[in-house]
Formats: C-alpha cells, structure tokens, sequence
C-alpha cells in the first residue's frame, strides 16, 4: 500500500504516475506542475485527500484478485518500487506483476473507477494518460507486455486490456524524462501554460505559477474582497461535481453524434424502448446584432434592460 511516506519518496524520480506530466498529456498532464512538486515547493493548496488514498489501496486488492479470477493468470504484489538500471530518475511502483504467462512476466495496473470512466474506457479506448503510466512502467522494467484492470465498483463492472511494449513511446519517455530531469536539477522551470487552460484551475501551485494572470480578465482586481474560509469545503465539492459533469457531457455528446450517425437520414427510427427523432427543422431567429448596426431606431425602441446576478468562480 501507498503511504504518505512513499509519496514523498518520490519526489526524488520520476514515477510512473508521473509520465503523463513529463509529455504533457491532457486532460491533466502539466510538465511544470511536475517541477514545483519534484523541487519541493509547497503547494498553495492542500490537495491530498487520505480517504481517496485509502480508498484505491483497498480496492486495488479487490481488483488484483478480481483479475487473477477471471484471467486464471497469477499475480503477485511486489513491495518495492523498481528502479530503472539505466536511468536514476526513473522509478516505478506496480500494482502488480503477471507471472507464469507465455508471453513472458507482464505489469499489472489496476484502476478503480467512476461510472462516466467507466463507460468512455469502451468506448473511447485506454486514456492516453494510463498509456503513458504503463509504458513507463514496461520501460522502468524492461517487461514486453502489460495488462490494465479496471473496476466500476458500484456496479462491479470490471474489464481488461493487454498492452504490449511501444519502443516509440518508450524512446519518447526516456527522451522526455532526461530533459525534464535535468531542469529538476539545474532548472529553469518548465514554460507555463495559458492562464485559461483547465489543468490550471485545480492545480495546487496555480497561484505561485500564474499569480495574477488567473484573474486579469475579470474587473474586479483592485477591489477590497472579504475572505470567508467558511466556503472552502463547498467550493471544493462543487468543482469535483463540475468536473464529473463535464466528463459526463463530453461522453454524452460523443455517444448523441454516434447514434446520429447510425440513424443516418432517417427521421424517425424505433429501437427497443424509445423512438429516436431526427428531423430537419427550419426555425425563424431575429438577429438582434445586425439589427442593432443597420436599424438603431428600432433597436432601441424594443430592447429592454435585464438585471442578473451571474455566479461565478474564478480559479486564483
């Protein structure tokens, strides 16, 4: 099991939950947030969650078991983080390790996920992110092969996919990780990303990396603003419920277009349950911008004045 001790061990290589980083692989890879993290700087927020930690530890066992049951192949923990021969940067912790297979031992990761993961994953494939994790593992290793578990455990809905060794990729880690090393050691930082970019409104050093760039389009700088810490623990929740929302809808909308193109010109199609409608529909709009330009008379004689209160949340 993972403790907060071996996660600070690992400050001093590179990992490889930390792959994803190092080539900058959306939708959370950042090379530069991997530099404040392997030089030790302290975070302008607080982002460990032990209950998460515990959590994937636990369930890793469930899922381990969960493969060797299904697959009939063996599995056995290794205790150790594994250091790589050739490079001292690179270490890796494995879920597991595939043993008696006939392609040779293979690495075993094993992922706990949510409902909307869950379903993406078959439909969409491995994320590019676990790609990274696990070709770095076959690279830390030396193994031709590795198998990615993952579990829905309020479903119990599990699947596998085997992985073979991708010497591109490979080549591309080593690459990616020498260089990002030796800016661990010598710097200068990693160039940042754009202030606007998603991956820094959860970032734990989004403050100390962009500082007032995160706030520069809104008018309020320079305004006396109360702090009320009585918020924190809300705000926190409502941008993990967002950030669940978002995946949902990125998986909606990809499975709307699919079923789309399956309907094809056909207006109307019955399928067992529901009837799907597709049709063409002509629809009148007042394009209230031309009018403004080419009619101002009128323009103003209809607008009316509406008073809101937008909520918002500005990531500083």
């Amino acid at each position: 099991m993972i403790t907060k001790e071996q996660l600070k061990a690992r400050k001093e290589y590179i990992g490889g939950s930390d792959a994803h980083h190092i080539l900058g692989i959306k939708p959370y890879g950042c090379m530069r947030y991997l530099w404040y993290d392997k030089t030790d700087q302290i975070p302008d927020y607080d982002v460990f969650n032990d209950d998460l930690l515990k959590r994937g530890n636990k369930l890793e066992k469930l899922i381990l078991e969960e493969y060797k049951e299904r697959t009939g192949y063996n599995v056995r923990q290794v205790y150790r983080s594994i250091k790589s021969k050739e490079f001292s940067w690179a270490m890796v912790h494995l879920d597991g390790e595939i043993v008696g297979h006939k392609n040779g031992p293979g690495v075993l990761e094993c992922k706990s996920v949510g409902r909307h993961i869950y379903w993406r994953v078959l439909e969409e494939g491995i994320p590019s992110y676990w790609i990274a994790q696990i070709q770095y593992a076959m690279f830390v290793t030396g193994r031709e092969w590795a198998s990615v578990a993952f579990l829905w455990a309020d479903e119990w809905k599990f699947k596998t996919f085997d992985i073979g060794r991708d010497q591109g990729f490979v080549d591309m880690l080593i690459e990616a990780g020498e260089n990002f090393w030796r800016k661990v050691e010598n710097g200068p930082a990693p160039d940042r990303l754009d202030p606007k970019d998603k991956r820094c409104s959860k970032c734990a050093f989004r403050t100390t990396c962009q500082g007032e760039h995160l706030l520069t389009s809104h008018k309020d700088i320079g305004e006396e603003i109360p702090f009320d810490a009585s918020l924190d623990m809300d705000i926190m929740e409502l941008k993990e419920l967002e950030g669940i929302l978002s995946d949902a809808k990125e998986s909606v909308d990809a499975k709307k277009e699919k079923i789309k193109e399956l309907v094809g010109a056909r207006p109307i199609v019955d399928c067992t349950g529901y009837r799907i409608h597709y049709k063409v529909v002509e629809s009148n709009r007042l394009n209230s911008t031309k009018l403004k330009k080419d009619r101002p008379d009128i323009y103003k004689e209809y607008v009316t004045k509406s008073v809101s209160r937008p909520f918002k949340t500005i990531a500083k």
